[in-house]
């Protein structure tokens, strides 16, 4: 609303298959893991081993010993320091195994790190933000094959076509 008051221009990048879902990037996702194991940790001490072991193989043990009510930016501090010892598979296998172990509130993460939906999207659309395509699956696209890129390129921009009536303006690479 405030750029629309003051007619400031934006262009914002989408990842298409996350608008409007209940998804998060994997930052996102291991955070709200993470905070997760950690109220489990606190909640059932018998765990708290087990829970550790997980998150270590991150690296990223030493969240257990925050103390903070809402430690969600020490955690994501904590992660920026580390991040590039761990790749997104690493973060998968963790959150797979965080999943069977403790509630993730996925519905409560989203309401905190969730995307715009397509209303909101045609919404600002209207009032003069323009939208350019940030991939379909917001893959790292240097570790894809070339077909692989191609694809979710090709599918952003056949999205971003079909939802908003005009073929995307620019793209970035995720």
């Amino acid at each position: 609303p405030i750029m629309s008051r003051y007619r400031i221009p934006a262009l914002i990048f989408l990842p298409v298959n996350y608008i409007g879902a209940q998804r998060l990037f994997w930052q996102e996702a291991l955070v709200h893991g993470l905070q997760a194991a950690m109220r489990e940790a606190r909640k059932n001490p018998s765990k708290a081993a087990l829970l550790h072991e997980i998150v270590a193989s991150l690296g990223l043990e030493e969240v257990f010993d925050l103390v903070d009510v809402d430690p969600r930016r020490r955690i994501i501090a904590l992660m920026s320091l580390k991040r590039k010892r761990f790749t997104p598979a690493d973060v998968d296998a963790v959150l797979t195994r965080l999943e069977k172990e403790v509630d993730i509130r996925n519905a409560d993460a989203s309401s905190v790190d969730g995307f715009l939906t397509w209303e909101q999207v045609a919404a600002m659309s209207k009032e003069g933000i323009r939208f350019g395509g940030h991939g379909a699956e917001h893959h790292l696209l240097s570790t894809l094959s070339l077909d692989d890129v191609r694809e979710d390129i090709e599918r952003c921009k056949a999205v971003m076509t079909s939802r908003l009536k005009e073929e995307p303006l620019s793209f970035t690479y995720p």
